[in-house]
């Protein structure tokens, strides 16, 4: 066949010999189908490739088995710019590959067509193994997919390749057959977005072919079939090299804005939650600022007081008296503020350990006792325990909740009051015992307002101007939550108030457990304290000076050392025998306190393993001790 015919120009002028091709029976199929799809002549080559074809069927039905035309058919590219295309593409059916070239002709004066000149290659391993992934990732992206359109701009049409959309026809013309329909019911914020995205057809020089990377993608609001809009994602992928030929992908992505819209909710609700513990932080220091000032400015005021007469014996002992209490408001805020610091970072571990009952009860009698007589107030108490008294869990934080309870309830009673503790048992259920405490008093009281902020630290000091509740009753209900307890306040302004604590414990029948000691090297201190010799290693002046006081009043030579490494080199300087003890404080420059007492541990002087070390802190949680001991 010569080199010419295959040349567009020379077949589209000559008919002729358009029609010795089409009698050349080589191993070329060769047919022309007009601009219909519809088969209008064939060689004998391409009648023996797919027999029972016929003039005037479409060639995309008997040659690939489509309703449709096939999205890859090389007329979309043929024009005037190009006469004659060829491309490549997989025969399933016959199982091996088909080479084709396309050219523009003119069958007669009055009808156009296209020239197909195709044979066969065989498929190679490889082109079987690219066929499988092929079908593999068509198969996965249109099960990913709820739509699937093939859009070329050139002829303005469309075709669905997957799938459907409910109101659109499956095929037609791209601007008034999906376009429009589309729009219609796309919620109307997203109209113009989707429809802009969507046209951009002349803009994509994109080379990837079907499936591949996606060149853009918008997500969009659209009716379902319940009217309801329902959140959609569409993607565009180009094909091949033809710019204004691509397909749109069309994906329900509702679960996926469903947790995008969660995440955005958790954060939100983080980021609100986390600026009102910044402004409960806030308030709650200036709630504390104000507490702590007042016993301060006392402090300062009885200073001021007393050395005006320093003279004065009586008056100066009327200041200090006055100052040491101050300092005691100023210590148990502080105690406070730790304990509640504690409980709300979790670092806060409840004990589990047997105590007696009455005793924990006929010691806070006692004391109660006395404070209540103190200020003109009657102190009853009504405990029944019938036959239980040892119990398993943390007396000590009981005993605390009781006596927070407690404070408030004479803190609020006015002189000729009362006030008391009442215990009953209330069911028993095999060695689980429950028990209510209650604490009553005919003080002050409170209104159903100031009971609702009673156990919010932020407003204790702001529920009246002289009920300075402070953050006792904060605490206790953290503890009785921890003991897996309930709490409760009744009160009536003016009348009286009343505390329900709801707690359950195991009874422990068995004799108690010796408790465990620490080993010390000795057991008592020694009766003769004069000319005993005590290394105080101390940083802080004051501190110092107050315990040099103190020990010197016993007969107790003192020596210091500012730091840990300083105190360390005493030590090892000092002859065997020569310091009786060590008073050691933990927080320290240079070297603190753990540090120092490790070292004179494994040091080589004699008295190191056994000189008794006295750890000093201000550090009063339980793990802090644990970690001194």
């Amino acid at each position: 066949m010569a080199k010419e015919l295959f040349s567009a120009e020379v077949i589209l002028k000559n008919k002729e010999l358009i029609g010795e091709l089409l009698n050349d029976n080589s191993l070329m199929g060769v047919y022309v189908i007009d601009e219909d799809y519809k088969i209008m002549a064939f060689n004998d080559t391409f009648r023996e490739n797919y027999p029972g074809i016929n003039i005037g069927d479409e060639c995309y039905d008997k040659l690939c088995g489509r309703d449709t035309p096939c999205e890859d058919c090389l007329r979309r590219r043929t024009g005037l710019s190009h006469h004659t295309v060829q491309g490549e593409y997989k025969d399933l059916k016959r199982n091996c590959n088909v080479m084709v070239k396309m050219s523009s002709i003119v069958w007669d004066q009055n009808q156009s067509g296209y020239l197909l000149r195709i044979y066969d290659k065989a498929i190679s391993p490889q082109d079987k193994e690219k066929m499988l992934n092929f079908a593999v990732e068509v198969d996965a992206f249109e099960k990913e997919h709820q739509a699937v359109i093939d859009v070329d701009f050139s002829n303005n049409r469309f075709t669905f390749i997957h799938g459907e959309l409910g109101g659109i026809k499956l095929n037609g013309e791209f601007s008034t057959g999906f376009v429009t329909p589309l729009a219609n019911i796309v919620h109307r914020d997203d109209v113009v977005e989707l429809t802009q995205f969507i046209m951009r057809g002349n803009d994509i020089a994109n080379d990837a072919s079907y499936p591949g990377q996606e060149d853009e993608v918008v997500d969009f609001r659209m009716l379902n079939n319940y009217q309801e809009y329902e959140w959609f994602r569409i993607k565009k992928y180009p094909r091949r090299n033809d710019s204004r030929h691509f397909m749109l992908a069309l994906r329900d992505i509702r679960e996926e804005k469903q947790k995008e819209s969660d995440y955005n909710f958790k954060m939100r609700e983080a980021l609100r939650i986390a600026n009102i513990s910044v402004e409960t932080k806030s308030v709650f220091l200036s709630n504390i600022a104000t507490e702590i000032r007042t016993p301060m400015n006392n402090i300062k005021g009885m200073l001021q007081i007393a050395k005006k007469n320093y003279e004065d014996k009586e008056k100066m002992m009327e200041c200090l008296s006055k100052v040491e209490t101050s300092a005691n408001v100023l210590l148990s805020l502080m105690s406070d503020v730790l304990e509640l610091s504690k409980i709300e970072t979790g670092r806060y571990v409840l004990s589990n350990e047997e105590f007696s009952m009455k005793e924990l009860m006929s010691d806070i009698k006692k004391e109660y006792e006395q404070k209540a007589w103190n200020k003109g107030i009657e102190f009853v108490t009504d405990i029944t325990l019938l036959d239980y008294d040892r119990f398993l869990g943390d007396g000590a934080k009981l005993a605390q909740v009781l006596s927070n309870l407690l404070d408030n309830a004479l803190k609020f009673t006015n002189k000729d009051g009362k006030t008391g503790i009442n215990l009953n048992v209330v069911y028993v259920m095999g060695e689980n015992v429950g028990l209510r405490f209650e604490i009553i008093d005919n003080g002050a009281g409170m209104s159903e307002e100031e009971i609702k902020r009673l156990f919010n630290p932020l407003n204790y000091p702001n529920i009246d101007s002289d009920k300075h509740i402070g953050l006792g009753i904060t605490i206790a209900k953290s503890l009785v939550d921890m003991m897996d307890g309930y709490l409760k306040i009744e009160s009536i302004k003016g009348r009286g108030t009343k505390a329900t604590v709801d707690i359950s414990l195991k009874v422990q029948e068995a004799e108690p457990a010796p408790r465990k000691t620490l080993r010390t090297v000795r057991t008592s201190m020694p009766k003769e304290l004069n000319g005993r010799r005590i290394l105080i290693v101390e940083d802080n002046p004051i501190n110092l000076d107050v315990a040099v006081e103190i020990l010197e009043s016993r007969g107790l030579i003192i020596e210091s050392a500012v730091n840990g490494r300083e105190g360390l080199q005493k030590f090892e300087e000092s002859a065997p025998g020569y310091y009786d003890a060590i008073i050691m404080d933990i927080q320290m420059p240079v070297m603190n306190g753990y540090e120092a007492a490790r070292a004179i541990r494994t040091s080589y002087h004699e008295d190191g393993k056994n000189i008794p070390i006295i750890a000093t802190t201000a550090m009063a949680f339980d793990e802090d001790v644990a970690k001194a001991k």
